[in-house]
């Protein structure tokens, strides 16, 4: 009798986890369709871009985004094997976007992208290994700035009030 009722309940959790997931997936595409949908301009760039490879730039972005959020968080706390686990992530995150090859408005967006990030991520990737917190948090600011150059090169001026 036991088994038979830990099977159940195990049932009807498996099934209560499956349809919870089933949900947050159509409740995030529907709220990412609005978005997109509300903004023909983005709508283009989005979809021309997400198109390419089965890579999204918008969610390639995000994740760059919060991941220098950690990286930052970590290098003030100066929890330095926590720095090198966000940065080695983020590198993988730049390496990602440059692999995929965008270009868009005549542009080699990725490769612009590298030219602009890798001499902050080097300096980072140095003062982390050096303990070194006020050159690795200018190290990120740099970055940061190198980020809303390309986005300003790219024809994007708009995206850098995100980081605001």
């Amino acid at each position: 009798m036991i088994k038979k009722n830990t099977f159940i309940i195990t049932a009807l959790l498996l099934g209560l986890i499956i349809l919870t997931n089933f949900f947050q997936i159509n409740f995030n595409r529907g709220v990412i369709s609005q978005l997109i949908n509300s903004n023909d301009s983005l709508s283009v760039v989005v979809k021309d871009l997400s198109d390419k490879k089965g890579f999204n730039v918008h969610v390639n972005m995000q994740a760059l985004q919060r991941r220098q959020y950690l990286l930052n968080t970590s290098l003030r706390e100066e929890k330095w094997e926590l720095s090198k686990y966000h940065y080695e992530r983020l590198t993988e995150l730049f390496t990602q976007f440059e692999r995929a090859n965008y270009v868009t408005d005549g542009k080699n967006v990725s490769e612009l992208t590298r030219e602009l990030v890798d001499t902050p991520l080097k300096n980072i990737s140095e003062s982390i290994n050096s303990n070194d917190k006020q050159s690795a948090l200018d190290g990120s600011v740099s970055l940061e700035r190198s980020c809303n150059a390309c986005h300003s090169l790219s024809g994007m001026d708009y995206l850098n009030e995100l980081n605001n």
